[in-house]
């Protein structure tokens, strides 16, 4: 725990709290953006979470849409604030809020990623943790605060989904503090079912399309289009089923290409292999084994071979 964040935090409590986490947010970044928002709220802080309307579906997903009223309207913000940043490495990677992050008062991080590049009058980073969630959870309860459901469902939403229901980035403390919030009464089925288990047929066939796709190369390779065909995303199915493909036993390394219409965005996966190195070449941000980035050029050959270029140099 950083004592120092802990300090600011207090230091700060008279100032607009402003929490933002990274683009594209998945239900670490969200989840722990809205726990934490509403732990300072019910400690006294004036606190709001940083969230495009585009996202808010996943706001549906885990039940809470009475919280919408904690989104910041951000056509209304005080002159000065803290801006918080959750689950994000570099300002680039907070999109459409990094001028926000830029012209703070202060500025405060908590983070899980390796190779954090902000600056921040304080910051608590922890690689070792599978989910920012936990992280938040260590603040919350040193700022004095009893967790309570209303807490817990957000922070144990985010860690099942970041550890994939507890099968990767997974030590004691992870399990301690999902004890710990279940303990308040999380209903952990519901949330099991509506954010990680929450597949139809026509997901599975989708699924199925997916892995048709693979191509079979030194590194597997599936590529598919931004604009949406025959009436599906299949952008939005690589995000959703990347770490289901990822985890298929005869793949170790995968590369999910979104060809944009003058880049590509690249997910990446890999087992047995610190990747993030990876992410930090082409400017995007991710784990030991997962990251992802924006490849600035629609070249998908190009970008195989740059892929598999940097496999070669340092991951044989």
């Amino acid at each position: 725990m950083n004592k120092q964040l802990i300090d600011k935090i207090i230091e700060y409590k008279d100032n607009t709290f402003l929490i933002s986490g990274h683009i594209n947010p998945d239900y670490d970044s969200i989840g722990s953006s809205f726990g934490l928002a509403i732990g300072l709220q019910k400690l006294g802080y004036k606190a709001f979470v940083l969230l495009e309307e585009v996202h808010f579906d996943m706001l549906n997903q885990i039940n809470k849409q009475e919280h919408f009223n904690i989104v910041a309207d951000i056509n209304n913000l005080p002159q000065d604030y803290v801006f918080f940043g959750v689950d994000c490495s570099s300002s680039d990677r907070f999109d459409a809020f990094e001028n926000l992050y830029k012209n703070a008062k202060y500025r405060l991080i908590i983070d899980h990623h390796p190779h954090n590049l902000l600056e921040a009058d304080a910051k608590y980073v922890d690689t070792k943790a599978g989910a920012v969630a936990e992280l938040v959870y260590e603040v919350l309860k040193k700022l004095g605060l009893k967790i309570d459901t209303e807490i817990a469902d957000f922070l144990y939403t985010a860690i099942i989904n970041d550890t994939l229901l507890f099968s990767v980035a997974l030590r004691p403390k992870t399990l301690q503090i999902a004890t710990n919030l279940l303990k308040t009464g999380v209903d952990y089925k519901y949330f099991i079912k509506s954010t990680c288990n929450n597949n139809s047929i026509f997901d599975m066939k989708i699924l199925l399309e997916l892995i048709n796709k693979i191509q079979f190369d030194e590194i597997h390779f599936i590529v598919v289009n931004e604009r949406i065909q025959n009436n599906v995303d299949y952008a939005d199915y690589i995000q959703k089923f990347a770490g289901t493909i990822s985890n298929l036993n005869d793949i170790e390394r995968i590369a999910f290409l979104t060809v944009r219409d003058q880049s590509i965005k690249v997910s990446f996966r890999g087992k047995a292999y610190n990747i993030d190195k990876l992410s930090q070449i082409f400017g995007g941000g991710g784990h030991r084994n997962a990251c992802g980035f924006t490849y600035n050029s629609n070249d998908v050959e190009l970008c195989k071979e740059e892929i598999k270029d940097f496999i070669r140099k340092y991951c044989e």
